[in-house]
C-alpha cells in the first residue's frame, strides 16, 4: 500500500480504489471512530490517530492497512445488501401481509414481480426447509431436527427451558 505519513501530526494519507462507494468509506470511518479521525480527500483518505496513541511510521501504515481492509469489507457488505434488496423487501412484505391477515385485516398483495426466477426458487426452497425443520423432519445433509414442544406455533408459552420465568412457588411446589 502506498501511503505518506506525518508522525508529528499522527497522520497517514493514502489513495483508495475508485470502485469503493462513498457509503462504504463512511461506514469504515464510523468503525474507526474510536481509533482515528478520518477525512476524505480527492481520491483518498487521511487518518489522524488518536492523541496518545504513540504510533510510529510503521504503526500509522498498519492503521492505514487496517482501514483499507475495513473499506473492502464495508464495500462487500454494501454490494451484498444491494443485490439482495428485492428478496429482503419481498420477505418483509410477506411477513407484514401475514401479520395483517392474522389480525383479520384484508391486505392486498402488492406487485412483487421484481424477483428473478432464481430468487423465487430460493425463497420457495428456504420455506420448504423451514417447514420441514418445524415439522421435525430431516433436513438435507443433517440429522433429525431437534424440535421442542415449547414456543411453537399455537402455543402461548415462551421458550423457557430453565424455567426462569416460572414463579418460585411453582418451582418449589409451595
Amino acid at each position: 500500500m502506498n501511503c505518506s505519513t506525518d508522525i508529528k501530526q499522527r497522520r497517514v494519507t493514502f489513495e483508495i480504489d475508485k470502485a469503493i462507494d462513498e457509503e462504504a468509506v463512511l461506514a469504515a470511518a464510523h468503525a474507526f471512530a474510536g481509533r482515528a479521525e478520518v477525512w476524505t480527500t480527492d481520491g483518498g483518505v487521511e487518518l489522524e490517530a488518536q492523541e496518545g496513541s504513540g504510533l510510529d511510521a510503521a504503526g500509522l501504515e498498519s492503521l492505514a492497512e487496517e482501514f483499507n481492509e475495513e473499506l473492502v469489507a464495508q464495500e462487500l457488505r454494501r454490494r451484498i445488501a444491494a443485490s439482495n434488496r428485492s428478496v429482503r423487501e419481498y420477505l418483509i412484505t410477506q411477513a407484514l401481509l401475514a401479520a395483517a391477515n392474522e389480525q383479520g385485516q384484508h391486505a392486498t398483495d402488492p406487485q412483487l414481480g421484481n424477483l428473478t426466477g432464481d430468487q423465487e426458487d430460493e425463497i420457495a426452497r428456504l420455506i420448504r426447509e423451514a417447514e420441514q425443520e418445524l415439522s421435525g423432519g430431516d433436513l438435507p445433509g443433517k440429522g433429525a431436527a431437534a424440535v421442542t414442544g415449547e414456543g411453537g406455533e399455537g402455543q402461548d408459552e415462551p421458550l423457557d427451558p430453565k424455567e426462569i420465568l416460572k414463579a418460585w412457588e411453582e418451582k418449589s411446589g409451595a
